[in-house]
């Protein structure tokens, strides 16, 4: 089995959706899931510690991604298709964080909202 590396290769786009799809969905239903299962008090104080802890997967994915990209232009260092897969991940990883807090307090709230108003 080729890795996310290989499959950049070969098809850029094809290769980026897939990644995408994966990444994105997998991410968001997981977090979804884990802020569904928590009340709307708990809710809040999970999404803030995980918060920051979000911000700063952003952060190193960038720093490390600035570093690769310079050792490319300064030594010809060639793995331009691992740092976009790597990239791309914890990127999408990211967002599916804040997309899957997103749905929760949206459906969760709109639910209790739903009931007191009935």
């Amino acid at each position: 089995m080729k890795g996310a590396g290989h499959l950049i290769q070969e098809d850029f786009w094809k290769a980026i959706l897939f990644l995408s799809t994966r990444h994105l969905l997998v991410s968001t239903s997981c977090f979804y899931l884990f802020f569904g299962l928590a009340g709307n008090d708990s809710r809040r104080q999970l999404y803030k510690v995980l918060f920051y802890v979000a911000i700063a997967v952003v952060v190193v994915t960038l720093g490390y991604t600035i570093y690769q990209i310079s050792n490319i232009i300064t030594e010809g260092y060639d793995r331009e298709d691992r740092i976009i897969e790597i990239a791309l991940t914890w990127l999408l990883r990211a967002t599916g964080f804040f997309l899957g807090y997103r749905l929760a307090n949206s459906i969760f709230e709109h639910s209790s909202r739903k009931k007191y108003d009935s």
